[in-house]
């Protein structure tokens, strides 16, 4: 057992022999930095005194060690906890050794401060991410290489919901993006060849989905997502409802093609306000000529005369309401038919 014991203390990791009275009989150099105890080459019963001590005085340590000292009773038979002290993270596996004279208990303390900080930190960056993630407007859905969901925030769900296919995280994990958006199979060797293998953007794309009686449309693009070395892993895809947008942009579209439509026509009431009135003013012009000067019109002629002043007349009055017009307004002409414009005349 000397030789074990001699053994124990030159380990390069933290490891105390425990006996069953529950005093270290070995320890070596790393269990004393844990303990904070100084350690004198040249007094061996000194070392490991002050060691039996200060491991009692670690009132939870010691009864954790105790409960499981009782609790082991065969050769090799061990048991593992976790211990925190004075802001560090030990794993601490203990087991029994069978000797001649009594068993030992072999406490091996493995300083887990540094990968348990890393999950914390770890756990604390994704909160934040996913935090950051879900108070965007935008929906994003990030993706492996092989394009299935990893993660998506909550404005994804919402547009889900809105084309009618709700979907919440916990089933969108793991699934391919071809499977829940069937629409993208289409662009899925684009994606492939310019966001995974060339690393570029993809956007510009627009989607429309049909959800009852109304279309919904989507602006999507998707972006290559790489890790610490710069290697790319997967990609982003991020999607606006556009829906708004792109009503407001056809409705400006329809109001462009009036403006022109109404355009041409103010043109074409200009030209006929033209030449209808330089025809009329020869007419009219002429009428006066024959009503005035003699011989007299013949009085079976007078009312036809009559009638052709006065509708020349109306014909005046009305390319007058033409040019005045500042909005084009139009009224039914045939039922069902083409429309005209309204001059008040009807």
């Amino acid at each position: 057992m000397d030789t074990s014991l001699s053994i124990v203390a030159s380990l390069p990791i933290a490891v105390l022999v425990v006996d069953d009275q529950f005093r270290v009989v070995s320890a070596s150099r790393p269990a004393y930095s844990v303990f904070g105890q100084r350690f004198y080459p040249a007094d061996v019963d000194r070392n490991l005194q002050g060691l039996t001590r200060l491991l009692i005085e670690r009132v939870p340590l010691a009864d954790l060690l105790r409960g499981v000292i009782a609790r082991l009773k065969g050769q090799g038979a061990n048991e593992k906890f976790h211990w925190v002290d004075a802001g560090r993270d030990y794993d601490v596996t203990v087991s029994c050794f069978i000797t001649k004279t009594a068993p030992v208990f072999v406490v091996y303390l493995e300083d887990q401060t540094a990968p348990i900080s890393m999950q914390r930190n770890q756990s604390k960056a994704r909160s934040f991410l996913e935090g950051i993630m879900n108070s965007l407007h935008l929906g994003l859905m990030v993706m492996d290489r092989q394009l299935q969901v990893t993660n998506m925030n909550r404005a994804q769900e919402d547009l889900f919901k809105r084309i009618g296919a709700p979907l919440p995280l916990l089933q969108a994990i793991g699934a391919s993006i071809t499977d829940l958006l069937p629409e993208e199979s289409e662009i899925l060797e684009t994606l492939r060849k310019d966001v995974l293998d060339a690393g570029m953007m993809c956007g510009g794309i627009v989607e429309q989905f049909e959800a009852g009686d109304r279309n919904i449309f989507f602006a999507v693009g998707f972006s290559p997502l790489k890790d610490e070395a710069g290697e790319i892993v997967g990609m982003i895809r991020v999607c606006e409802d556009v829906t708004e947008k792109h009503q407001m942009e056809e409705e400006l579209r329809a109001a462009e093609r009036r403006a022109s439509e109404l355009d041409g026509i103010r043109k074409v009431i200009i030209t006929l306000n033209h030449e209808v009135n330089n025809a009329l003013m020869g007419i009219m012009g002429h009428l006066d000529l024959i009503i005035r000067i003699p011989p007299a019109i013949p009085e079976d002629k007078q009312a036809m005369v009559k009638t052709i002043q006065m509708e020349a007349e109306k014909i005046a009055a009305i390319t007058k309401k033409l040019s005045d017009m500042k909005q084009v307004k139009t009224i039914e002409y045939l039922h069902d038919g083409p429309s005209m414009i309204d001059t008040g005349n009807r």
